[in-house]
């Protein structure tokens, strides 16, 4: 379901204060990334995605920051949307797209998926 900017920021919120473990899944036209972390910091205009220090505890602190604009499709889903393995270890998505999206190819989007604390891995 499409959401607007507002309800994004509700749901990065609510994922900030809980620190819930989130999946990031990018895909570009031209590049690809997923990482795992926690959301570090959420505003109207911004939000960052960190890995934990645990996963890399000597290591660099890796980040994504996604600028949080009016033009950007913001689309949630849960487990009640979706069925599967996938609802059962991520119980809610939220879904960034960057326009213009092309008509023959898949659109540039963030996936950021909730991670359940019953995922085996």
């Amino acid at each position: 379901m499409i959401v607007g900017r507002s309800d994004a920021v509700v749901i990065l919120g609510k994922w900030k204060d809980e620190k819930t473990r989130i999946r990031c899944q990018a895909s570009f036209s031209k590049h690809a990334f997923s990482m795992e972390g926690v959301i570090d910091r959420v505003s109207e205009v911004e939000m960052r995605l960190v890995v934990e220090r645990s996963i890399i505890p000597q290591g660099p602190l890796m980040q994504l920051v996604v600028r949080l604009t009016d033009d950007l499709v913001y689309g949630y889903a849960d487990s009640r949307e979706v069925s599967g393995d996938a609802a059962k270890f991520y119980p809610s998505c939220l879904t960034i797209g960057f326009p213009p999206f092309p008509e023959v190819s898949d659109p540039d989007t963030i996936a950021l998926a909730e991670i359940s604390r019953d995922r085996p891995f």
